[in-house]
């Protein structure tokens, strides 16, 4: 009897599964003739990667006074603005936690606040501050990585809290505790680890994004991969330049996954 309740159980599935990857299958068809992919011209192209390598092989690495300053702008304008963003995004995220609430109406804002800069694009805000400000370089790509940071911050701030100290909140309300003692007592004991874990995690990806920002904005090491492929035409050099932020990366990424350990005591 089991083993029939079982085939049945498994059968199931089994068309459940089926039944999603034809779906699947079928809306990237009907995507892919709306937006006219073309197949055999993505099959040509792959020919032409042997002309790319010939391009851009071997990499050049030149001026390296010049491309650790610039590489040293964007580290800096990533660490800056995303530790700002944190701390602006911590006591957001008190008012848009559904556990601590500490004024319902700042949460709506703040909420929508964080969708906006959460999901506008990085080209979009360059387009939109470039035209405000009338500048570009360090000042915009600050700003933009902010408002980036400010957004993705703001919902992982607000989750922590809501999922991480929610008993100890509770506990301390039933005490009959205010809002600054839960905040004081539960909210920042229980959170502190994550909330730097995120705020590691988000310069990591800022640092990343900072280098397209850069290309945007004409700052940091994203403004000599600028000049050396669109202005000098040194594919070359821009390779090279391409695999310093590669490795600044994972350098990166050791040193954060590092620190999140020791923070988190996983070591």
């Amino acid at each position: 009897m089991k083993l029939v309740i079982d085939n049945c159980i498994f059968k199931r599935k089994r068309k459940k599964m089926i039944g999603i990857s034809l779906t699947i299958i079928m809306l990237s068809l009907i995507f892919m003739f709306l937006s006219d992919f073309q197949t055999l011209k993505v099959i040509e192209g792959t020919g032409k990667i042997g002309g790319f390598l010939k391009q851009y092989f071997p990499p050049k690495f030149i001026d390296f006074k010049s491309t650790l300053r610039e590489l040293w702008i964007t580290i800096a304008v990533s660490i800056g603005s995303t530790v700002l963003a944190a701390i602006f995004s911590f006591f957001m995220s008190l008012c848009t936690s559904k556990s601590i609430a500490l004024n319902k109406t700042l949460g709506k804002i703040f909420t929508g606040l964080g969708l906006v800069c959460r999901n506008v694009p990085i080209y979009v805000w360059q387009l939109l501050l470039g035209m405000i400000f009338y500048m570009g370089g360090f000042f915009l790509a600050f700003l933009i990585i902010f408002l980036i940071s400010l957004g993705f911050l703001i919902r992982a701030f607000t989750e922590t809290i809501d999922e991480t100290s929610s008993s100890s909140i509770e506990a301390l309300e039933s005490a009959g505790a205010d809002k600054f003692v839960i905040i004081k007592n539960a909210v920042i004991p229980d959170t502190i680890a994550q909330l730097v874990s995120w705020t590691l995690f988000c310069i990591e990806t800022n640092i990343r994004s900072s280098s397209l920002i850069g290309y945007l904005t004409g700052a940091g090491i994203g403004y000599l991969i600028s000049f050396h492929r669109g202005f000098k035409r040194d594919f070359n050099t821009t390779l090279g330049l391409i695999i310093v932020i590669a490795i600044t990366l994972i350098l990166w990424d050791f040193l954060s996954n590092r620190l999140r350990g020791i923070i988190l005591n996983e070591d």
